[in-house]
């Protein structure tokens, strides 16, 4: 069974490693629409790398084998350029000065502006590492549940809208948080993965009175993990929670989940950027 569980949550993760390549389509589709003299190039290369490689299978096939090495070799050498080149497009247009960003100068990155894609995207990996800690702790996933935490204009961390998985309580989702309070907001700026268990009170992660009361009374454990900015080094965008009703566990059960959890937030950031 455990094998299955871990093949199972291998499973999800090769799943998200096949999303980059349509996020590259996605990019360069939005490239050619603002800013096409920048994004021609790639395209061309594309249709190019492509041609070559056909080029190459045909010719391997009824001609000489070395001519269709050569062929073959073409695209390898361009491949960098069209992988990276999208990349290097998506960071022009994060740029407030960009030609390709949004009117008003605002990082089309923050958490609070995604678009609907986007939000769809994110909302798939929620329900991910939802069923991967599920598997991983043998939890019943009607037992578990998933949100982003991003702090607002006023630093206060709060839930982004949407970005939850499994959570019904409309109180609960609009609870906010000072930086630096609770288990979310103490991950956001220690900057590292926080596991809080209920016992006869959260301990050094209890939030106010007044926000206490809006969390669901069978809230048993919470671990916190940064989603990091994938474009700058040490910056945090937001955090990614996995939290537990009814179901207990241990703080060495929950530390076996972070690895994953780190994995997902990973993911997550990638999506914003």
């Amino acid at each position: 069974m455990d094998g299955l569980r871990k093949g199972f949550a291998e499973w999800l993760r090769l799943e998200q490693l096949v999303k980059p390549f349509f996020d590259l389509a996605q990019v360069l589709a939005e490239g050619l629409r603002k800013e096409p003299l920048l994004a021609a190039p790639v395209l061309i290369t594309i249709v190019g790398v492509f041609f070559c490689f056909i080029a190459g299978i045909v010719l391997a096939l009824v001609a000489s084998p070395l001519f269709a090495l050569i062929l073959l070799g073409i695209p390898l050498t361009a491949l960098p350029f069209w992988i990276l080149y999208p990349k290097m497009l998506d960071r022009l247009a994060s740029h407030p000065t960009s030609p390709l960003a949004p009117k008003g100068g605002q990082r089309p990155n923050d958490l609070f502006t995604l678009g609907t894609g986007e939000k769809k995207r994110v909302l798939s990996y929620l329900e991910g590492v939802t069923r991967n800690v599920s598997l991983l702790l043998n939890i019943d996933i009607s037992y578990l549940r998933s949100n982003i935490f991003a702090p607002d204009q006023q630093r206060m961390l709060r839930i982004v809208g949407g970005l939850h998985y499994n959570m019904m309580g409309e109180e609960e989702l609009r609870v906010e948080i000072p930086i630096g309070y609770g288990c979310s907001a103490y991950s956001f700026a220690e900057k590292k993965p926080i596991i809080a268990i209920f016992k006869q009170d959260w301990g050094r992660y209890s939030l106010s009175p007044k926000e206490t009361a809006k969390l669901d009374r069978n809230l048993k454990w919470i671990v916190s993990t940064p989603i990091p900015d994938p474009s700058t080094k040490g910056k945090i965008l937001g955090i990614l929670n996995v939290d537990c009703l009814h179901q207990s566990k241990t703080e060495r059960e929950l530390e076996r989940i972070i690895p994953d959890l780190v994995y997902w937030a990973g993911l997550i950031g990638s999506v914003i950027f």
